[in-house]
Formats: structure tokens, sequence, C-alpha cells
């Protein structure tokens, strides 16, 4: 997606933080911008500094499908058409999984992984019929790709929404709209303050959350991660990675598994990978041709 200025975007999480960074950042290059997020005042104190025509507040459940459809036609109606989506909403915290509240851990995974499939259910089926470059960004995390204890809920909602963006990469492959997998380590924001506000507001939920907050005072600079986001967006990268300290241990986790395969693996069996690959080829294409996509 070249061309930003003019255009509209959609940022979930838009309160504080990463999303509030997102929204001053495509604001500078000249983008309408629909900032959502659960708590309506914290959107609504952003979208004070700019004019009502480039910046709107909604309040959004990124978990109420019914509530994304509402603000999607919102949004479009004030702004114009949404050609980018950036799916920023997240919480976490950490616990062990032995103490986890299963109303937390449920919480996490629906705002984390099943927010992001929704907003992507809602507005990807009008980006692909008007056929106009556009653009979805996932704010993963390295917790996606590495998984660390106290932290299930965030380690599991990060690995599906890595799989989700995998999944749509192959489905929009050589299409109009791009897709973006963001992978950060560490951002200097509220992250965890935040995260355990919403979780107690949303479950009532009293488990005892490990103290990382800590970790995000001294994190990278919103703003800086926001710079390297815009620059993937445009040259429609995807893989978007900001921290080059975790290089060591994604390598090391990504040696571990490939020796693992010689160790418990059937050398014997043979996948038919040609057939795999065109079933799959096969039921996108009908997937397609009965959507109307060509």
């Amino acid at each position: 997606m070249k061309i930003l200025e003019g255009r509209t975007a959609l940022i979930t999480g838009a309160g504080g933080g990463l999303g509030t960074a997102f929204v001053r950042a495509l604001v500078a290059e000249g983008m309408n911008v629909a900032a959502t997020d659960l708590d309506l005042g914290r959107a609504e104190a952003v979208a004070a500094d700019y004019p009502a025509d480039r910046v709107r507040p909604f309040h959004l459940d990124v978990t109420d499908f019914a509530e994304w459809a509402r603000v999607a036609d919102e949004a479009e109606a004030a702004l114009g058409q949404i050609r980018l989506f950036v799916s920023n909403a997240g919480i976490g915290a950490g616990c062990i999984v032995a103490e986890d509240d299963p109303r937390r851990w449920k919480l996490v995974l629906d705002v984390n992984a099943y927010g992001p499939f929704l907003g992507c259910r809602t507005l990807l089926p009008r980006m692909l019929k008007r056929g106009d470059d556009s653009h979805i960004v996932f704010m993963a995390s390295m917790a996606g790709l590495l998984s660390n204890p106290s932290l299930s809920s965030y380690d599991a909602s990060k690995h599906a929404l890595v799989g989700l963006a995998g999944s749509l990469r192959g489905e929009l492959a050589d299409g109009p709209v791009g897709v973006s997998l963001v992978l950060p380590g560490v951002i200097a924001t509220e992250f965890t303050k935040l995260s355990q506000e919403v979780i107690g507001r949303v479950t009532g939920s009293t488990t005892r959350a490990q103290n990382v907050g800590a970790l995000h005072q001294s994190g990278m600079d919103p703003n800086a991660v926001v710079r390297r986001v815009i620059a993937a967006i445009k040259a429609r990268e995807y893989y978007v990675f900001t921290h080059a300290d975790w290089r060591d241990r994604l390598q090391a986790a990504h040696d571990e598994r490939i020796a693992a395969i010689g160790d418990s693996a059937d050398p014997d069996w043979i996948d038919s990978f040609a057939g795999l690959d065109a079933a799959i080829r096969k039921n996108l294409e009908e997937a397609k041709l009965a959507s109307g996509q060509s």
C-alpha cells in the first residue's frame, strides 16, 4: 500500500500506547483514522487533538461481531472507505497455568486472536469487493514464535494470531490486500497495567498475576515501532521484526526443532506434499469462485 495520504485506517486499541502512536503517525501521513477502543473515553482523548473529519473515536469491543459491523459502517460513512486495518488491541499478563482463572485465560484468547479474526471477517470482504490497494497489520509479538513460563494465555493467543496471519497471507497472495505480521519484543507502554484493568472489569477475575509491568518501562519507544510498521506497509512486507536482540533466542528455538526431527520422526514415512498442496490450492480456488473473487 504505497499511498497512504487521503485514505482511511481503522485502529483497534487506539486509546493508549502503541495504538495512540499509530493514530498520530498515520494522521501525519495524511490518513483519516477511525480510533477504536474498548474505553471510549481514551479514544475520545486521542481524537480530541484532531478535526472530526480526520480522526473519529469509536467504542469497540473487538470480541463482538455485531459491534464490528456497526463501527465499520459508521467509520466509513464519516471518514471514507477503510483501506488499512491495524489490529493492535491486545491484553495479557503473567500467571502460571496451575493458578490461572479460566475466565481470564479465555478473555485473552478472545481479545488477541478472535478479535483480529472478527475484524478481518468484517473489513476484508469490503476490501476485496472494491479491489483497491489495501492492507492489514497484525500486531503480534515474539511471544507468537517463542513461549515463556507463566505467559500461557498470552503466548497461546499470539501463536494463534501468527497462524491466522499466515493463513490469510496465502489466501490473499498476489491480490490487492497486503498483510504484515509484526513481531516485536518489549515496547514502552502501560500494557500490563491496562490489561489487568480490562481483565478485572470484564471478568471480575482476582487471579494473582505476576508483576511484569516493570519490563515495559525499559522497552522500545512505540514511535520507533510504528515507523518500522509504516515502512513495511508501504513496501508490502509480511514479516516485520523490530528487536534484533531476539535473533539468538529465535535461532536457538528453530535449531532445537529441526534437530528433533531426526530423533523423533519416522524416516520411512513420506507425505505427498504435492497432493496436499494441490488440494489446498483447489479448496482456495473453489472458495474464491463461490465468493465472487477471481
